[in-house]
């Protein structure tokens, strides 16, 4: 029942979340996103946590011209990001949890992952190849 349901929210959740003037909030524990004004979310395994991977998954789940606040881990490249069509701005964790200058933070998607892995945790952890489906049923 739980790969019945992956399957169908993979297809419902086909729109790309974010757009010009809306901030979405990226970070890589899977990787995924979350619309700070709508809610919006989407969640991705990732087989590597590589630029290109990260990349392809941002342009396929995030509207062109949104903001993207990361943190500062390596993978999540400006350069990239602005040449994609997003304004991307980024907190530092090791100094901050809100950037000083930008107000920047990734505190909305955090606890989007400290829910799911709680759900987890209710259930005695996950099995690796019941990822997905878990994810979904959390979606």
């Amino acid at each position: 029942m739980r790969e019945v349901c992956a399957a169908s929210l993979e297809r419902e959740n086909s729109e790309k979340i974010g757009r010009e003037g809306r901030i979405v909030e990226v970070d890589e524990f899977i990787l995924g996103g979350i619309c700070r004004e709508t809610g919006e979310s989407f969640l991705k395994t990732v087989s590597d946590r590589g630029v290109q991977t990260f990349m392809k998954i941002i342009k396929d789940n995030v509207a062109e011209r949104s903001t993207i606040y990361t943190d500062s881990w390596k993978s999540y490249r400006t350069s990239e990001l602005k040449a994609q069509g997003f304004t991307h701005l980024k907190v530092n964790h090791k100094y901050h949890f809100v950037d000083p200058e930008s107000g920047a933070h990734t505190q909305t998607i955090e606890r989007m992952w400290e829910s799911a892995k709680w759900k987890n945790k209710k259930q005695r952890g996950t099995s690796k190849n019941m990822l997905d489906s878990y994810l979904a049923e959390f979606m």
